[in-house]
C-alpha cells in the first residue's frame, strides 16, 4: 500500500486518539476543560486582528482585572509601595495600574506568538547579542541562558528558539490542568529543541554537563529553605532562590542573561548580556547579588513589564 493511501488513515489515527484524550480531560477536570477550551478559541479569534489591536484589547483585560482581582492587586500595591517608595501615591498608582495593563497585554501577545508566521514575528523583533550567546557556548561547557519573569518572556521564546535553534527549555506544566497543559507545551515545543519539566532537574544538570544551553528563569521560585537567600533587592529584604547559582556550580555552565521588552508600535527587543564572568564564585551570596542587580538596571527602565503578583518581601 503507498504512503498516499496510509496517510488519511493515519491521520484519523491521531484524531481519534487526540479526542479520546481530550474526553478523558473533560472528565477529569470538568468546569476548568470547557473554561481552557473557550479561552483558547476566543485568542483563537482576536488573532485575525492586528497586533495593535490585540494589545489595546490585551490592555482592557488587565485593568479590568485591576479592577476585579484584589488579592493579586494587594500584592502588587504592596510590592510596589516596598519596591518604589521614593514615588508618590500618585505615581505608584499609576505603575500599579499599568503592571495590570502589561499583565493582560500578555494574555493576547503570547497565542500571537505561538501562531504567527515566523517571518511576521521576525519583523517585530530587534536580537542584540546573540554573539554572546554563541561565544558562551564556544567555551565547550553548558550555558545557563538565564530569563526573568518579564512580561514578554513567554512570547519572544519564540523568536529566540527560531534564531538559537538548540535551546532546551524549562518549563513549569500546568499540573491541574491537562489541556491547557498540552496546548502550551505543543506551542513552546514548537521550535524548542527539548522541553524539561522544571521539576526533573537531575535532566537539567545532564542536559548542562552534556554542554547544551538551556533556557532558565528562576527569579519566582520563592520558597523559603535552604537554597534560599535574602538579598536587597531595590534595597528592600527580599527572598531569593539560588537555583541559578546552584546550577552553574554542580555543572560548570555559563551563565548568559538575556532581557526581552515590549516597544511602542508593537515592536519587541531583545537584549543578550556578555556571560557572567566568575561565576560560580566561593561567594554564592555576592553571585546571586550580582545577577539581581543585573535585572534591578532593567526594570529601572519600565518596572510595568516586570510580574509583581507574587509576595516575596522578607
Amino acid at each position: 500500500m503507498s504512503s498516499d493511501v496510509d496517510k488519511p488513515t493515519l491521520d484519523r489515527e491521531i484524531l481519534r486518539t487526540k479526542l479520546s484524550r481530550w474526553r478523558g480531560y473533560a472528565r477529569e477536570t470538568g468546569t476548568r476543560f470547557w473554561f481552557t477550551l473557550i479561552m483558547f478559541g476566543l485568542l483563537r479569534l482576536t488573532h485575525i486582528a492586528p497586533l495593535r489591536v490585540q494589545l489595546w484589547f490585551g490592555r482592557v483585560i488587565g485593568r479590568l482585572t485591576w479592577l476585579l482581582a484584589a488579592k493579586p492587586r494587594k500584592i502588587v500595591r504592596r510590592n510596589i509601595q516596598a519596591y518604589f517608595s521614593s514615588l508618590d501615591k500618585k505615581q505608584q498608582r499609576a505603575l500599579e495600574k499599568e503592571s495590570f495593563a502589561s499583565l493582560g497585554m500578555t494574555v493576547v501577545e503570547v497565542p500571537y506568538f505561538w501562531w504567527a508566521p515566523l517571518k511576521k514575528l521576525e519583523r517585530r523583533c530587534t536580537i542584540e547579542g546573540l554573539e554572546h550567546l554563541e561565544a558562551a557556548r564556544r567555551q565547550g561547557t553548558g550555558v545557563i541562558f538565564l530569563g526573568f519573569h518579564l512580561a514578554t518572556v513567554e512570547s519572544v521564546g519564540v523568536v529566540l528558539c527560531h534564531n538559537f535553534r538548540d535551546l532546551v527549555v524549562v518549563y513549569r506544566p500546568y499540573r491541574k490542568n491537562p489541556l491547557a497543559d498540552e496546548l502550551t507545551r505543543n506551542a513552546r515545543g514548537r521550535l524548542a529543541k527539548e522541553l524539561i519539566d522544571r521539576a526533573d532537574m537531575k535532566k537539567v544538570v545532564r542536559r548542562l554537563r552534556q554542554n547544551e544551553v538551556v533556557f532558565f528563569a528562576g527569579d519566582l521560585i520563592v520558597r523559603p529553605g535552604k537554597r534560599s537567600e535574602v538579598l536587597p533587592f531595590f534595597g528592600v529584604p527580599t527572598l531569593f532562590h539560588s537555583g541559578t547559582i546552584d546550577l552553574a556550580r554542580l555543572t560548570g555552565a555559563k551563565i548568559v542573561p538575556y532581557f526581552p521588552q515590549r516597544l511602542p508600535g508593537a515592536r519587541y527587543k531583545i537584549d543578550i548580556l556578555p556571560a557572567l564572568e566568575g561565576i560560580p564564585s566561593d561567594d554564592r551570596r555576592a553571585d546571586m547579588m550580582r545577577i539581581n542587580a543585573a535585572l534591578e538596571e532593567v526594570l529601572v527602565r519600565d518596572p510595568s513589564q516586570y510580574l509583581w503578583t507574587r509576595d516575596r518581601l522578607a
